[in-house]
């Protein structure tokens, strides 16, 4: 039993029976319960405060041996272990370490190995699994080969010279290149040749000649070898105390978790044996893939060597036959055939693949304490691409049919089964962080793999199965087309009910989103939804305020039209028509007459604030609306779909030169807009404005004999005169006069003194008007 995870164990790996007993008294009791256990390797100890049992902790059980602490005051007073050694504290010998007799060890031995002796023997002779071949321990050999001399020393009943090889290779605690050679050395026994096989010798020493015997019973039989050596080697593992040490490994550069890696190569081997046992049944069609596969790998038989051989050695990489079976079936489906042939075709590749796909999926009794996950990339995007291939006949008229029927039935099963494939690995990641990569990447998979596996399903109208599987795997997706398709608004709501916690309802409102249904987005505000759709829609201004106008929440439309407006700077009439609405939100949740949300208090400060707010908002559009007409075609503005303008492009546009009728009206518009911009771009506005004022006549001919009379017929005071007239504050509206006699645009114009004249004598008279 495994106990050295963060998590309690739920499966026990291996018991044994001990032939040790003792008489049980009532007044002993205490002495009974008192018993501990300490595991090292493959020999177990019992133990109490004077007495110590050594035993074998795998096989039948044993008697064992005894060593007792019962000298005068001596007892054991403390347990622990160092490099796979039991060590004691005694109270009269110290440090004591205890290991078991060498009897005991070849008794051991052969207790681990009395059933294998025959097995191991065959396979050491039909694989290239020989000690002969090593050089125990040197030290030129890599971990792999030294990993395999304690494998096989194991086999052979030499438990402690495997010990001592694994000792050796692993010192200590460092075990950091075990996943490794794990991994390594169970990928070679899944693609080792058979030596016996002279066709195999000849091929590898690169010799000619020999002869082949049955491929079928030797393929089948060298296959069963290589299961029966895997189950031995996970045993291996397991008994020598190297199974809890495995944590993560690099399989084809891809970090995976060492047990799983090994559950899914015990997986590939009951795949090709299923193989290989349906190969005759399917003769053409594997035998066509099997060329397809060996021929990608870029493979040629020779000495005598087929096709078959080459491929079922490979066991590393089997579920390539999957993409094999389906450029064989593309073949069939692509030649001139009778109508019926395509149907008989996929429905036996399906056959084919879902026979073998179970077969894999099969726990293994050596691996049961694993969560058992697939990890076939190639397979599981070919089958994606299988089941597309089987749309077509679904969809057809004559569904009913029985082959159509079938093959609808199988699709289903595919699909399920490579879903149900996933949630191991999902589950085993759900650990990470949510935003970890392995998380995101396989969610990401998983997500459009699940959408591929049921969409034709949807396509051929078959909802109830497609919804089904939508519902047994959480394709969100799957099941709001459905309900859309069949406008079926009951069942929808019952999901939202339902997968609430999971974020359905979201997933719902953001589908109607993106695929442009906004009417039945807005439909789904009735009963627990309504808030649901409220808090989506936040992010949502622009749809935000129907929904709050359809549930009555007017002085929450009020604000959400009014920010929007604010906020709107693409079309003129569209910012007006929402201050419109804001402000018509506004005096209905403001009448009191229990129409709005609770109402709303129209003394309170900040709606005043609001109604200031809208009122200079729509004195802009105003002035924006009263821009003259040769203005707009100089900007090429179009009063309908016309852009909203800044306060400072309204000023420029008033009292530009594109402006060619304008007079004091407009100069003293660009003034008033003044207080919608800073205090410092206004200083800069005003002077501009009144020195394009000065710039709109001619001063050469003014008469200075009478100033005042002369002045009043210009722009510049023409202005002047109205904005005294409205009651505007004449000392802070104008430029001061020795400040406009400096700038830059008025240089020309100072050069005359009779303009300075008239403008000082202008600037005196106003002075004396305001006193």
């Amino acid at each position: 039993m495994e106990t050295g995870g963060t998590t309690p164990p739920t499966t026990v790996n291996n018991f044994s029976v001990l032939k040790h007993s003792e008489y049980y008294q009532e007044s002993a009791e205490n002495v009974l319960l008192a018993q501990r256990f300490l595991l090292c390797g493959t020999t177990a100890y019992i133990y109490n405060k004077n007495t110590v049992l050594c035993v074998s902790a795998v096989g039948e059980g044993d008697s064992g041996d005894r060593v007792e602490f019962s000298g005068a005051g001596d007892s054991i007073l403390g347990v622990g272990r160092s490099q796979r050694l039991p060590l004691f504290f005694s109270a009269t010998h110290g440090i004591v370490s205890i290991t078991p007799t060498a009897a005991n060890t070849s008794t051991l031995g052969g207790m681990v190995n009395e059933s294998m002796t025959e097995e191991v023997s065959r396979l050491t002779e039909g694989l290239n699994l020989s000690l002969g071949v090593w050089t125990e321990g040197g030290a030129d050999q890599d971990k792999t080969t030294r990993l395999q001399a304690a494998f096989l020393h194991y086999n052979k009943g030499n438990v402690a010279q495997s010990q001592l090889l694994l000792d050796e290779l692993f010192p200590g605690s460092d075990t950091s290149q075990l996943d490794s050679a794990v991994l390594q050395l169970s990928i070679n026994l899944l693609d080792d040749s058979p030596a016996t096989d002279p066709r195999w010798a000849e091929a590898l020493k690169g010799a000619i000649g020999g002869t082949g015997a049955p491929t079928s019973l030797i393929v089948l039989n060298q296959l069963k070898d290589k299961t029966t050596a895997h189950q031995y080697f996970i045993t291996f593992l397991q008994q020598m105390g190297l199974w809890q040490q495995l944590s993560v490994g690099m399989e084809r550069e891809t970090r995976v978790a060492t047990r799983t890696a090994l559950a899914e190569h015990g997986q590939r081997l009951a795949f090709a044996t299923a193989l290989r046992t349906l190969h005759n049944e399917h003769q053409e069609l594997v035998d066509a893939a099997i060329r397809h596969v060996v021929a990608e790998r870029g493979e040629v038989p020779k000495n005598k060597l087929t096709h078959a051989d080459l491929f079922y050695r490979c066991v590393s990489q089997i579920e390539d036959i999957i993409a094999g079976v389906l450029k064989a079936q593309q073949e069939v489906l692509s030649a001139d055939v009778a109508p019926r042939d395509p149907v008989a075709t996929i429905h036996n590749v399906n056959k084919l693949l879902l026979a073998l796909l179970h077969t894999a999926r099969a726990p293994s009794p050596h691996c049961a304490s694993l969560h058992h996950h697939h990890r076939y990339p190639a397979g599981a995007r070919a089958l994606d691409r299988h089941k597309g291939n089987q749309g077509a006949p679904e969809r057809s008229s004559c569904s009913n049919t029985r082959p159509l029927y079938r093959l609808g039935c199988q699709l289903i099963n595919l699909a399920d089964f490579i879903l149900a494939d996933y949630q191991p690995h999902l589950r085993s990641l759900a650990a990470l962080p949510l935003g970890h990569d392995a998380h995101q990447d396989l969610l990401k998979e998983y997500g459009k793999d699940r959408y591929s596996l049921i969409q034709p399903l949807v396509d051929g109208e078959q909802y109830d199965q497609a919804v089904s599987l939508a519902e047994k795997y959480c394709d969100f997706r799957t099941l709001v087309e459905v309900c859309d398709r069949t406008n079926n608004q009951e069942r929808l709501t019952q999901y939202m009910n339902r997968f609430g916690s999971e974020g359905f309802s979201d997933f719902v409102f953001r589908w109607y989103l993106e695929t442009g249904k906004r009417g039945k987005l807005l439909c789904q505000g009735g009963g627990q939804q309504g808030g649901e759709l409220a808090r989506f829609l936040q992010d949502y201004s622009s749809l935000a305020w129907l929904h709050q106008i359809n549930t009555r929440d007017f002085t929450s439309a009020c604000s959400t039209l009014r920010h929007l407006a604010q906020e709107e700077s693409t079309y003129l009439s569209r910012k007006k028509t929402l201050l419109s609405l804001s402000k018509l939100c506004g005096l209905v949740a403001g009448g009191g007459d229990g129409s709005g949300a609770g109402g709303a208090d129209t003394t309170n400060g900040s709606m005043v604030v609001e109604d200031d707010s809208l009122t200079l908002e729509e004195e802009l559009i105003h002035y924006q609306e009263q821009l003259p007409e040769s203005v707009l075609s100089a900007h090429f503005l179009d009063p309908d779909t016309m852009r909203v303008l800044s306060p400072t492009e309204l000023i420029h546009m008033y009292t530009s030169e594109e402006n060619i009728s304008a007079n004091e009206f407009d100069f003293k518009k660009a003034l008033d807009l003044m207080s919608f911009v800073g205090e410092e771009e206004a200083e800069e506005l005003r002077r501009l404005v009144w020195v394009r004022a000065l710039l709109r006549n001619s001063w050469d001919h003014l008469d200075t004999d009478n100033p005042i009379q002369a002045l009043s017929e210009t722009t510049f005071f023409k202005t002047v005169e109205l904005a005294f007239t409205q009651g505007c504050e004449m000392r802070e509206l104008l430029v001061p006069v020795e400040e406009l006699l400096t700038c830059e645009e008025l240089e020309k114009l100072c050069q005359d003194a009779n303009f300075k004249f008239l403008l000082r004598a202008g600037y005196e008279h106003v002075e004396k008007l305001i006193g």
